[in-house]
């Protein structure tokens, strides 16, 4: 079973990205954080053996540092394994290099794409 966790302030993205990785794998489990707390919550449990995390990014940048450095002091193997999602080109600069990008709107063959190769890591 694929376990993902997509953390998303916006509801209907929510949506919308739950039924894409749902086409995507066909045993997923997918769990939700709206919030930056609930996403700390999610990472800070025992059970946080994620494969994937979707991130859309929609925060200030000192607020993804603030989240990547939980992140990496709770379960750094997952740092390989999270994608952000943003609404303009002129956001990828100020996400760290290493991580894939999808920039909305998106096509299904490029999230699945992305999507399947970051959990390969």
């Amino acid at each position: 079973m694929i376990r993902v966790l997509i953390a998303d302030y916006d509801l209907d993205s929510h949506e919308l990205v739950d039924d894409l990785v749902e086409m995507i794998f066909r045993d997923v489990k997918i769990d939700r954080a709206l919030s930056r707390e609930s996403l700390f919550a999610r990472l800070g449990t025992a059970d946080a053996d994620y494969h994937l995390i979707i991130f859309n990014y929609s925060m200030h940048e000192s607020e993804i540092t603030k989240v990547l450095d939980y992140v990496r002091s709770c379960n750094p193997d997952l740092m390989e394994r999270i994608v952000f999602i943003i609404t303009s080109e002129n956001l990828r600069e100020r996400i760290p290099a290493q991580y894939p990008v999808l920039v909305k709107p998106y096509s299904l063959d490029e999230f699945s794409e992305v999507v399947k190769k970051t959990c390969a890591v």
